[in-house]
């Protein structure tokens, strides 16, 4: 028998994507919006909580909003890229634990581990933050024109990544409840 947090793949796997809005080195407290999507064509849901600059609270907000929304049936969290407002990185694997989702960070591109390293000299509790990102499974989706970098969490292996992503893709290499969390997010400047 699969433990609760494990992903049947289905052609309309339900997800929820959450991405930032733009923001400054000066804002306090940055939007966060998650979108509920069945596949890669049907919006369920609109999230929305909010995250501290260069903070630590990234991942008990994600956890929070998505308990207390309670929608049925998500199969994976995706998130865009390893933290939010900067430097408040997510605890995949507190994520996962903490909702009984499997977590999926989505990256476009080669990530630049030694800028980022350098990068998070500047803001609070490094080190820590820095173990959050080093320490994670790693998958990289070869395309035909920039890679896919994923990082992944809970009861779920590279394959089922690999096929929540395709699933959740309609065109190009970003996955719908991303673009769409990024549009919305956008306009919450």
């Amino acid at each position: 028998m699969r433990s609760p947090t494990s992903v049947d793949m289905k052609s309309e796997i339900r997800t929820i994507g959450f991405d930032d809005s733009p923001h400054t080195r000066a804002d306090g407290r940055v939007p966060v919006v998650g979108v509920h999507m069945r596949g890669a064509s049907q919006v369920e849901g609109i999230l929305a909580t909010d995250v501290q600059r260069d903070g630590s609270d990234a991942t008990a907000q994600v956890a929070r909003c998505v308990r207390e929304a309670g929608l049925r049936g998500t199969k994976a969290i995706l998130l865009d890229g390893a933290s939010f407002a900067g430097f408040n990185v997510v605890d995949l694997d507190g994520l996962a634990e903490e909702t009984g989702t499997p977590c999926i960070a989505f990256t476009k591109g080669e990530p630049d581990y030694a800028a980022m390293r350098r990068a998070l000299q500047n803001v609070p509790d490094p080190e820590a933050k820095w173990a959050l990102i080093s320490g994670r499974r790693t998958l990289r989706l070869p395309t035909a024109t920039s890679p896919l970098v994923v990082s992944y969490a809970g009861d779920v292996d590279p394959q089922q990544v690999a096929a929540i992503l395709a699933a959740t893709t309609a065109r190009g290499l970003v996955p719908e409840p991303l673009r769409v969390a990024h549009l919305v997010a956008s306009v919450l400047r």
